[in-house]
């Protein structure tokens, strides 16, 4: 074992048959760590949140949700996925999703190398775990096969397990985000070859995963990867020029093969680009008149202070804030950087102060301490946030650390054959310990970030992918094409129920101002995120003429739509901690305004930095005649500084007036303690806390959720009312008749009246929609889907031009009886597929040139 042996880090010197064993290594380590078993009817997908909504209470469940943070999974991602997959196994066109928002065009998506895998298998639930699977090893195995250039087997693994469970991977675990992050130590690692042989047949390799990082579907990571490969480029080749690697040129050789190593890399990135225009054109196309706007003040995400999360991570965590890699990573890191002064090895030399720079420039932005001006030119850092670059630290940390667990043995070894002179045999026996040693802090290291993976990702039962309730199905069933519903916070986020076949227009997409403007009349205040959201049921606007205009034809809500919920919080001053339980009794006076429907009561409980409260937590109501009623709560549900709820079964109707609250520990066994923040009491409010029946000047942070009844204008007339559950309504617009619609002009404001009848609609496929008028009046043909000029109208075998309606939905002239047929067919899509071509015929040609050159210089 030595610090970088150049010898054993030769990459020519890894037999098949070691990185035959690794790759499996990662595999078991992958499938240890994602704790599902595919082939027992289980798989990693966030659908434990999904059962905790009404919409989907007909499942059974007996277990509560591991984490809240995934929404874009089961309402987004997947979804396309799923009706992609559908429609390229039955040999359709995948270019257009038609469930979301009205339809979306889609191209990442078909190049994404996780979505061919999820689409080589045929059922859904095993083919995502594979999926992940899939990201843990590439990963992982990424990793490794980069430190494995300069370093021994063992660190070279370590370094892959760190990289491969570290925060950011671990909580976007199942995002894009992952999926193109984890071919950045590929890209990397065909390039340190490049650069540290010469040998240009790494060139096509670099060329090949730079495509692989631009499929992966996240642009801003895949950007961040290609500035760390720039970064690496650039400091290899300056410090080649300067003689710091390698034989110390001549002055006036210096230039040729610095400029030759810096523009072949970059050469081949820009192949790789021009090979990606398939998905990179249409991609572009698809955002044209997005206002991205409200991106720009996504900046970052960290301050100084959150230095401590590459140690420790908030409790529970969250995904915008985990950066975790444990004190052993962190602690090898430091050591790695001081190996630089070790090591006789120019190439490791340089690939520390590599990382070690990498890790301050992605700090240095991630943490906002690089003037914002100098970053907002550059492409992807004027969108995206800058916290997300964090995976490139990570990476860093990665990589310090298996040279400074490297370090650690080589120093280990050479203090043990200095001091203690061993014998051949004890040298052995010395070096077998020092083994174990280092394979013990790989075990601990791995626990800690397995156990955070774990937090993330849940295993969930293959029944519960996506599963089919009584409503979903009957909707499902008489949904004619092009015609929509909106489904409220029973479903969770909107798009949900797009995996079913369901279209939502108010599903998770970008959108244009326009469109915005339009889905605003229809449900008041639908947009408290710029591409997701969550409907209150109370907020719909049932008579609005828009559910006709955009065929509305199903709305879903809970039964108890019209209670809108209103949280209030007790009026806050300074801050303290009440005196802890369970040493303490605790009565915490509240004065009631006004009768009211309570949905819970809700504390910001302390448990003094501990997992969870020491026993289980029960919350009492008394009026003045006694207590009213109780309930307990989990203490697994208690997190240090975080409000807890304690959520009432059915409402509780009281009356104005004055009530207590008593809280208490249940069966507390141990010595840990626990409080409630508490703010000072306002005079004469009624609100105090008695602490062993004394009066104090606090009263406990508290907040406090009711409801208040709404009742929308919902015309009995237009509206049928079905019930397949005991949760869920189902309200049918009887107006809706049909899929499109004939209108006489297109001025909206007209009021001009939507005609369903003599129109025949016919939906072969995604990507074709065929319709029949039989109407002899001249006008328009409405079609309520997403506007975009991808799609082309023909009238009686005659491509027509075609206007908008109400500025979003496509309007098809005719002037009688006519046969419409309108096909999806980008010019993006197309220009793609021949820059597309172009690129993989240089490829082809710079492959070939890059091989040749490798075999003149072996014959030479």
């Amino acid at each position: 074992m030595s610090l970088a042996g150049e010898k054993d880090g030769n990459p020519a010197m890894i037999s098949r048959h070691q990185t035959f064993w690794t790759v499996a290594f990662f595999i078991c380590l992958s499938v240890y760590t994602m704790g599902a078993n595919p082939f027992a009817g289980e798989t990693v997908a966030p659908f434990d949140q999904l059962l905790e909504h009404p919409g989907w209470a007909s499942v059974q469940s007996n277990r509560k949700a591991v984490h809240f943070e995934q929404s874009d999974i089961v309402d987004s991602q997947l979804p396309i996925w799923i009706t992609l997959k559908e429609q390229i196994r039955k040999g359709e066109s995948p270019l257009w999703y038609p469930n979301g928002a009205g339809g979306q065009s889609t191209s990442l998506e078909l190049c994404n190398p996780t979505f061919l895998l999820f689409l080589s298998i045929k059922d859904n639930a095993l083919a995502y775990y594979f999926v992940g699977l899939a990201k843990l090893v590439i990963a992982g195995f990424g990793g490794y096969l980069l430190l494995r250039i300069f370093l021994p087997w063992l660190p070279s693994i370590w370094g892959g397990i760190v990289y491969m469970l570290c925060g950011f991977n671990a909580t976007w675990f199942l995002w894009e985000h992952v999926a193109t992050a984890m071919w950045i130590p590929w890209l990397l690692w065909a390039t340190v070859l490049y650069l540290k042989t010469e040998e240009l047949k790494w060139l096509p390799a670099i060329a090949t995963v730079s495509l692989l990082l631009i499929f992966g579907g996240f642009p801003a990571i895949a950007g961040f990867g290609f500035y760390a490969f720039a970064l690496l480029v650039l400091v290899w080749n300056v410090l080649s020029f300067l003689g710091v690697i390698g034989d110390k040129p001549k002055h006036a050789d210096r230039l040729k093969p610095f400029v030759k190593k810096t523009a072949f890399p970059f050469l081949a990135v820009g192949i790789a680009f021009v090979m990606a225009a398939v998905a990179l054109i249409p991609f572009i196309d698809s955002m044209t008149g997005i206002n991205l706007n409200y991106r720009t003040a996504l900046k970052n995400t960290f301050s100084i202070h959150d230095l401590r999360l590459f140690v420790a991570y908030d409790n529970p965590p969250r995904l915008d804030r985990t950066i975790y890699v444990g004190v052993p990573a962190c602690i090898l890191a430091l050591l790695g950087v001081f190996a630089i002064f070790k090591t006789e090895d120019k190439s490791l030399k340089i690939f520390i102060l590599f990382n070690a720079m990498l890790i301050i420039v992605s700090l240095l932005i991630a943490f906002g301490l690089v003037p914002h001006r100098l970053l907002e030119a550059l492409p992807v850092f004027n969108t995206y946030r800058w916290g997300r670059l964090v995976i490139l630290t990570l990476l860093g940390l990665a990589a310090l650390s298996a040279v400074g667990l490297d370090f650690i043995g080589t120093t280990l070894q050479t203090l043990s054959g200095r001091y203690l002179r061993l014998t051949p045999m004890n040298a052995q026996n010395a070096q077998r310990i020092i083994a174990v040693m280092m394979i013990g802090i790989i075990a601990v290291q791995f626990h800690l970030q397995k156990k955070l993976f774990n937090t993330y990702n849940a295993v969930a039962p293959s029944a519960w992918f996506y599963p089919s309730t009584p409503s979903i199905a009957y909707v499902k069933e008489h949904l004619k094409p092009l015609q929509s519903v909106i489904a409220d916070a029973s479903y969770w986020y909107t798009g949900t129920l797009g995996a079913y076949g369901i279209p939502e227009w108010y599903a998770h997409s970008f959108r244009t101002d326009k469109e915005k403007e339009i889905l605003n009349n229809l449900v008041h205040d639908p947009f408290p995120l710029p591409t997701s959201m969550i409907l209150d049921g109370a907020n719909i606007q049932f008579n609005s003429p828009l559910m006709d205009a955009l065929a509305i034809k199903y709305v879903l809500v809970n039964k108890n739509f019209t209670k809108h919920k209103v949280r209030i919080s007790l009026p806050e001053l300074s801050h303290s901690l009440a005196p802890p339980l369970p040493d303490n009794a605790w009565r915490q006076r509240i004065n009631l305004p006004n009768d009211m429907a309570i949905a819970d009561f809700g504390f910001l409980f302390s448990t003094f930095d501990k997992e969870h409260a020491p026993a289980n937590i029960r919350l009492a109501l008394y009026n003045d005649k006694g207590e009213i009623l109780s309930m307990v709560l989990d203490k697994n549900d208690v997190s240090d500084n975080m409000w807890v709820f304690f959520d009432f079964p059915d409402k509780v109707f009281l009356k104005k007036g004055a009530y207590s609250l008593g809280l208490s520990l249940v069966n507390y066994m141990g010595t840990d303690k626990l409080t409630v923040w508490a703010t000072k009491t306002q005079e004469n409010t009624g609100n105090f806390l008695e602490v062993n029946g004394f009066k104090t000047d606090v009263s406990l942070k508290l907040r406090i959720s009711y409801y208040e009844e709404v009742v929308p204008a919902i015309d009995a007339g237009k509206w049928n009312v079905i019930g397949q559950e005991k949760d869920i309504l189902i309200f049918e617009n009887r107006q809706v008749t049909n899929s499109a619609y004939f209108i006489k002009k297109l001025d909206a404001s007209s009021n001009a009246r939507i005609d369903f009848s003599m129109l025949d609609v016919t939906r072969p496929s995604a990507d074709l929609i065929k319709i029949d008028y039989s109407g002899k009046e001249a006008g328009w043909v409405v079609l309520p889907m997403h506007l975009h000029p991808g799609w082309k109208a023909s009238v009686g075998n005659r491509q027509v031009n075609y206007d908008t309606y109400l500025d979003i939905l496509p309007a098809i002239p005719v002037r009688g009886a006519s046969s419409i047929v309108f096909k999806y067919q980008p010019e993006s899509f197309r220009w793609g597929v021949i820059v597309s071509s172009v690129g993989v015929f240089v490829f082809l040609l710079f492959s070939w040139y890059c091989l040749r050159s490798v075999q003149r210089r072996c014959a030479a």
